[in-house]
């Protein structure tokens, strides 16, 4: 049973409108009409499971240097280096990982959500490009519902990116209909990798309960996604945690 809410602002250890195409070697969401729906009649029903989906921000200035190296390179780099962490732990643990991006201001899956599969996740992720927009918000709802389906109760969204949302509703928004729309059912952990971007950002998630993680270069990256991986496989759930036995729509 693992722990599901972490509040803070962290660093290298703490630091006070088309929407949905088809997807590039993967799927998408064509069958919600409302993008930002995050209700959800699925009941979590295995809490050793852990579930992550990786949000990767695939806009124009991931395609930026930064200390010489090109940033979205850094991503992919930093990514397969807690894949083994994540390989290592499912050999003796249920563990479901998905990947989406955002090509041309849209939200896509790169990887769809599944048992973890590194040759595929690595595979996917080698010949991820960078485009135009970021739609933040977009991108929360449909790693929720991707979660969701799951039915596992360790839920977590780790968000990478190097901006602002500049396409569709303030991820804030989308973030409290999510926590309402968890109510007492088991919550959704957030995780902001604010990438040569001031984290501050990012506050009015973290004032809603986000996890925020500052990283101004690839090396940095590196260490505070191992942090974030460390945090997600190890941490336990609150020994008086109960969880309901149904989610209202």
């Amino acid at each position: 049973m693992r722990n599901y809410v972490r509040n803070g602002l962290v660093g290298l250890g703490i630091i006070g409108t088309s929407l949905f195409g088809l997807g590039c070697g993967g799927s998408t969401d064509e069958s919600i009409s409302d993008v930002y729906n995050v209700q959800s009649s699925t009941v979590a029903s295995n809490f050793d499971g852990i579930a992550t989906e990786f949000v990767i921000d695939s806009s124009g200035s991931m395609g930026e240097k930064v200390a010489g190296n090109v940033k979205i390179d850094s991503v992919k780099k930093a990514l397969n280096e807690i894949f083994g962490d994540y390989e290592s732990y499912s050999k003796d643990h249920e563990v479901m990982v998905g990947v989406l991006y955002m090509p041309n201001g849209d939200v896509r899956t790169l990887v769809p959500m599944g048992k973890f599969n590194r040759s595929d996740l690595e595979s996917k992720i080698k010949n991820l490009e960078t485009s135009e927009g970021t739609p933040l918000g977009i991108s929360l709802a449909h790693a929720e519902r991707d979660l969701d389906r799951t039915g596992y109760g360790n839920k977590n969204i780790v968000l990478l990116t190097d901006g602002a949302n500049t396409v569709g509703k303030n991820p804030i928004e989308v973030y409290k209909s999510l926590i309402e729309s968890n109510g007492n059912d088991v919550p959704t952990n957030l995780y902001v990798i604010a990438f040569d971007v001031n984290p501050y950002t990012f506050d009015g998630l973290k004032k809603l309960g986000a996890t925020i993680y500052s990283a101004k270069d690839g090396k940095e990256l590196s260490a505070v996604l191992k942090e974030n991986t460390k945090l997600i496989l190890e941490a336990p759930l609150p020994a008086d945690y109960k969880p309901i036995e149904s989610k209202s729509n």
